[in-house]
């Protein structure tokens, strides 16, 4: 019954590429505003990847400086204004 962390971990990363692509395959059916926001400082997924993702799907992107992989813990009220300021802009915001 129980899923531990290692479950939900490993489910996670077993359907990782299949969930991704659907992702990918996907966002031009998406009506809202979408922004990348990406932590210029971010181990784990290099900001390359956030270029190429914005880039190649058309989408602005802002990267964040001095934060990581985690910006809504690293800096809330920041990235919080961030993803408000995607929707109050009524399209693509401006890009950085």
């Amino acid at each position: 019954g129980d899923v531990t962390s290692a479950d939900a971990f490993f489910h996670y990363y077993s359907h990782f590429t299949r969930d991704q692509d659907y992702f990918e395959a996907n966002m031009a059916t998406l009506k809202i505003p979408v922004k990348v926001v990406w932590g210029e400082q971010d181990i784990y997924i290099r900001k390359e990847m956030g270029v190429e993702y914005a880039d190649r799907s058309g989408l602005k992107l802002l990267v964040l400086p001095g934060l990581g992989h985690f910006p809504h813990l690293q800096a809330p009220e920041q990235t919080v204004n961030e993803v408000r300021a995607a929707f109050s802009a009524g399209g693509n915001p401006v890009s950085d």
